[in-house]
């Protein structure tokens, strides 16, 4: 019985390590991170819509890149209440994930939930700035979402943790910084 308490105690400890190691890994990621990203797409028609997504994925080894989690976060149109989901994988090298085609309009971020390799209820987030969607027009989500694994050479056992951060100003001009250097980038106004 002594012997289990104690092994407890000792994942207990090693889990909180873990976690301000990677809390550590996330600020200096966000720091010194260059932004990659897949080539925005072009609009469809003069009416679309593009939402970006920034995504900022760190893992302590590179094999760490098989992990593959999908997302889903909830927007309600501040309009007609009604839900629109914005479904994102965090995976892939791309620091931005794209989705259009939502329609026009101010949004609130309500949750989120993980799908496929973790499963989790809807979590709500909660977000002090709306998304306002305009046709046309790329938006940024007004959170970014930070994704950690942190594997364990013992074990090999992956530690898994997303997190969604507001940002503020001058990140968000450095971003969209970023995103002008796209070739698609001029095609969408702003």
């Amino acid at each position: 019985m002594m012997m289990s308490q104690k092994t407890l105690k000792e994942a207990i400890g090693e889990n909180l390590r873990a976690r301000k190691i990677t809390f550590t890994l996330a600020i200096l990621a966000l720091c010194l991170h260059p932004m990659l990203f897949a080539d925005i797409p072009s609009p469809l028609t003069t009416d679309d819509t593009l939402v970006a997504i920034p995504v900022l994925r760190i893992s302590t080894r590179s094999t760490d890149n098989a992990y593959t989690v999908s997302y889903q976060i909830n927007l309600e149109n501040v309009e007609s209440g009604k839900t629109y989901p914005l479904n994102f994988d965090v995976g892939s090298s791309n620091d931005y994930e794209f989705v259009r085609g939502l329609p026009p309009g101010q949004y609130i971020v309500r949750d989120y939930a993980s799908y496929g390799l973790i499963n989790s209820p809807n979590r709500p987030l909660s977000v002090q700035k709306p998304l306002v969607l305009e046709k046309g027009k790329m938006s940024l989500l007004p959170i970014k979402a930070i994704s950690i694994i942190f594997t364990r050479n013992r074990d090999n056992r992956a530690l898994y943790s997303i997190d969604f951060d507001e940002y503020d100003e001058r990140q968000k001009n450095r971003m969209i910084e970023i995103l002008s250097k796209s070739k698609n980038f001029a095609k969408w106004t702003h």
